[in-house]
Order: C-alpha cells, then structure tokens, then sequence
C-alpha cells in the first residue's frame, strides 16, 4: 500500500499523547495546505528564508508604485508618438491611440495610489477576527498500526481499529464523507480533500476488515445470520430488506458501475427484473459485506467482479 511520507513530522509538534505512538505510517494533510508548503519551499530556495517579507516594506511597495506607474506614462508617450509619426499602415492607427490611452489611466492609477499611500503608523489597527468555537475539519490525520487519530488545534482525537463497529459513508457539504462509528456512542468523520485519500480511505477498509471479517465468518460458520444495512447474509442465502433467496436461486451476482454509483446487482431464478439492484454506499461496513459475501457464496457465482480481494 502506497501512503505518505511521515518523515517530515516532527513528533514534539503533536500533542503529547499521540508523542508516545512513535511515528505514524502515514500522515495526511488537507491539500491546501500542502500547496502552501511546497510554494514556501520554492520561493525560501530563490529569495531565501525571509522571503515572506520580500516586498512587504512601506517604502518598497511605495517605489514599486512609482516605477510602475512611470513606465506606464512612459508607454503611453511612446504609443503616441507612433501615432503620429509612424502609424501602422496595415492596420486602424486608432488601435495605437487606443492603447496610449490605456497606459496613461494605468500609470495615473499607480502614480496616485504611490502617491496617496498611507504609511503603516498612521493606520487605525484592525479588529481582530474571533476565532470559531468548532473546527470540523482536522488539521490533519496521522494512520497508525492500531488506529486512526485526528489532530485538531493541538488536541486530538484517536479511534482505534478494534473499536470500530462500522464504516459508512454520509452526506455532508455537498459531498460524500467516510463515517467511522462505534455504536451510537461516537462517531469519527474523514473529510475528502486530504492528501492520498484514496490510500488512506483504503488503509481504513482493510485494517477494520481485519477485525469484523473473522467475527462474521464465524458467526455464518455456526449457522446464525449477520446484517449489513439492506442485507443479512447466512449460509443458506441472503435477505435483502423483505425479500429472500436461497444460494440455489440466485443466478448471477455483479458490481455495475451507474451514473457514478457502484451498485451491486442480484438475479435469481424466474424473474425478469433483478432480485436486487442496491446502491454499496447504502451497506454498512460494505468492504466487509463484500468480503463475507464472496467467502459464503457458491464458487460458482463467483466471477472475476466478484472476488475477496484481502
């Protein structure tokens, strides 16, 4: 499994009672934030480690304005004396008047803004912005050999693989979010934007399904049924919702990708339409399901779609 590099991190950063794990296997940032890190690192390597005040001085800025705004005066003079005394002969002349025009309200804009800019004594200090009492979104999260932490504003939140009774995925800000629950006391949410999400989305699903696959395949092998949202799996068969099928009746089982969905579709004997047509981000713990599914099933409805994959 491919995951990010979590040897840049420095562990005295961390809260302390995420120092004692040691170092993560991977750490996952948003990717704004990343962005920011590395155009930080360009421009410290061109212009040095105080390259964020680079240009930021009163009198800088203030010469820049100027310089800016002579060479637009200067352009404007120059476009119209080639206006009128070598004016284009392909093409309107008025395109050259045009463009002096242009130059001349810029370098007027520039000239005045140098010239009417306030010093940074004589301003009036700003109102300082109140922070939110909540930050949903973590400043990152680090995955461990045991579980899965959040860091938040020098505080975290640690959910440990064994814990996690089931993974889904809900709805938040126009997009779907990767849920982790334990029961109905917590919950830990893993907002998309991250770095490598895809890893570590997928780090999540096989180190949870190392934990509940052997408690539902012992639970099957003793004859008892386990649920997955819609479905309850057995060694007889399944049951989807209200609707039952012994293994014997169903013909084909298949992962169909639609209109950006992955739905899982059942046929069995003497229907037409298909026995299930479900939509896999509506199973619980889906990965596990699926694993369970493909373990219990008769090798026979097993096709190339269709098979454990860990």
């Amino acid at each position: 499994m491919k995951s990010s590099p979590s040897s840049a991190l420095d562990l005295a950063t961390l809260p302390e009672g995420l120092r004692s794990r040691g170092r993560p296997l991977s750490v996952h940032r948003p990717w704004g934030a990343v962005i920011a890190d590395a155009q930080a690192r360009f421009f410290a390597r061109i212009f040095g480690k105080n390259w964020r005040n680079f240009g930021r001085g009163y009198g800088f800025q203030k010469a820049a304005l100027l310089g800016f705004g002579v060479f637009g005066f200067l352009a404007a003079l120059v476009f119209v004396w080639i206006f009128f005394y070598h004016p284009p002969k392909n093409e309107d002349p008025r395109f050259v008047l045009i463009a002096a025009g242009v130059f001349f309200v810029f370098s007027l804009v520039l000239l005045g803004g140098a010239i009417f800019m306030r010093h940074p004594d004589d301003e009036e200090p700003t109102a300082s912005v109140p922070e939110k009492l909540t930050k949903s979104v973590p400043d990152m999260y680090l995955l461990y050999g045991d579980g899965l932490a959040a860091v938040t504003d020098g505080t975290f939140e640690f959910m440990a693989w064994k814990d996690v009774d089931e993974v889904s995925s809900v709805w938040i800000k126009m997009d779907r979010q990767l849920v982790l629950k334990k029961g109905d006391e917590r919950q830990m949410l893993v907002w998309n934007g991250f770095s490598e999400m895809g890893e570590l989305r997928l780090a999540i699903y096989q180190q949870v399904n190392k934990f509940l696959l052997p408690g539902a395949l012992s639970r099957i092998e003793e004859g008892k049924s386990v649920r997955f949202g819609p479905f309850t799996l057995s060694r007889t068969g399944l049951k989807y919702k209200d609707r039952k099928a012994r293994w014997s009746e169903i013909t084909s089982m298949k992962i169909v990708s639609h209109g950006g969905d992955q739905r899982l579709t059942i046929r069995t004997k003497g229907r037409l339409l298909a026995w299930c047509w479900c939509d896999t981000s509506k199973i619980s713990n889906w990965n596990t399901f699926y694993d369970a599914l493909c373990r219990t099933a008769p090798e026979e409805l097993l096709t190339t779609s269709t098979k454990p994959r860990w």
